[in-house]
């Protein structure tokens, strides 16, 4: 299988995708500023940067992160607090944050990886794969 990258506006430089049963593989044979419209550029930031806003245009993607921001982001904030001497106490047994984090963590990645792999599916949909 084999598919045109995308990053750095590249041209006829093929991604060939190979997998042995345990372990998918990409592999490109991609040179510096060969066959690219922009030269002298990060591609790979460039390409990440593109895929992960992508990614947050998922209604999914957007809910976990929400859910995991607020719902363990009591809990680390107490942690850190500790960690930095600001906690009046030292050895504090933050129920709620940890309840509130044990029910909301696993959701959130839930939702993260449904919304991702329903992206990329939506993408191969329309790029017709």
């Amino acid at each position: 299988m084999s598919k045109k990258l995308s990053g750095c506006r590249s041209q006829d430089e093929p991604l060939v995708e190979t997998w042995d049963g345990k372990q998918l593989r990409f592999e490109t044979q991609g040179r510096p500023n060969v066959n690219v419209q922009r030269r002298n550029a990060d591609c790979e930031t460039v390409r990440l940067t593109r895929r992960m806003r992508a990614y947050l245009q998922s209604r999914l993607v957007k809910i976990g992160l929400g859910l995991l921001v607020v719902g363990t982001g009591p809990l680390v904030f107490v942690v850190a607090a500790v960690a930095l001497g600001l906690w009046p106490d030292p050895n504090p047994n933050p129920i709620g944050p940890g309840l509130l984090s044990f029910f909301t963590f696993w959701p959130a990645v839930i939702c993260i990886v449904v919304g991702v792999i329903r992206h990329v599916r939506d993408q191969g949909r329309s790029q017709g794969h």
